[in-house]
């Protein structure tokens, strides 16, 4: 991500593969700062379906390409890549799908700002849910807004059993970590729920950044023996 922010190393006439590219996002941003050739791999039908209407939208069916297919199984590569973005597929646990809470993206889904699944008494947290942001993405992942959520469910959960309890509300602010390596990490922060899109800014991958990281990663870890 620094790379498309900053330029380093050179983003403007690379070659640039998006493995599990999802909404082709990345890759599309990546041609719009200059790569000479985007290749997307994906195999999920509807992020399919978003990527072709992405490339098209946008005018850059020239120098983005989409490959169907299972990245994970790709083999040998048929040609060089300068760049390489991999983000792999998750999914709930089996416990979760067996039990039949999953609805058809396959995550569970749950009620703004509540966090109560279809099946009544339960409320769901975190990574298995499907909360989407006013733009239609989904929320990011990440521990900050698993905490949000976790605090709003139990404000709904005690409401639900007639304790008195403050409504249930979701900030949207926090911020996602990425890493670079060699010791640095970058970061994007904002308004996740602002609409009709979050307001978000890019932290370049930087030693400090990193460090900071790991202070909010040992602050969880605390929290979570504690």
């Amino acid at each position: 991500m620094g790379i498309l922010e900053h330029g380093s190393p050179p983003l403007a006439g690379s070659r640039f593969l998006d493995l599990f590219a999802g909404s082709g996002a990345v890759g599309l941003e990546a041609a719009s700062r200059g790569a000479e050739a985007v290749l997307l791999v994906e195999n999920d039908p509807a992020a399919v379906a978003t990527i072709r209407k992405n490339i098209e939208h946008l005018g850059e069916t020239g120098r983005v390409r989409l490959l169907v297919a299972d990245a994970s199984r790709l083999g040998p590569a048929r040609e060089p890549f300068d760049l390489l973005v991999v983000i792999p597929p998750h999914q709930p646990p089996a416990v979760v799908r067996a039990a039949g809470l999953t609805g058809e993206t396959g995550w569970v889904p749950v009620a703004f700002p509540t966090m109560r699944a279809p099946v009544d008494g339960v409320w769901a947290v975190g990574d298995v849910t499907a909360l989407r942001l006013p733009n239609g993405l989904p929320m990011p992942k990440a521990a900050v807004f698993a905490q949000q959520q976790a605090e709003a469910a139990a404000r709904d959960i005690a409401r639900a059993l007639g304790a008195t309890a403050p409504e249930p509300e979701i900030s949207g602010r926090g911020r996602c970590w990425f890493i670079t390596g060699a010791g640095e990490a970058g970061y994007v922060e904002g308004e996740f729920l602002t609409e009709p899109a979050p307001v978000v800014q890019l932290y370049a991958p930087a030693a400090e950044h990193f460090r900071a990281m790991e202070q909010e990663l040992a602050e969880w870890s605390a929290q979570a023996s504690g």
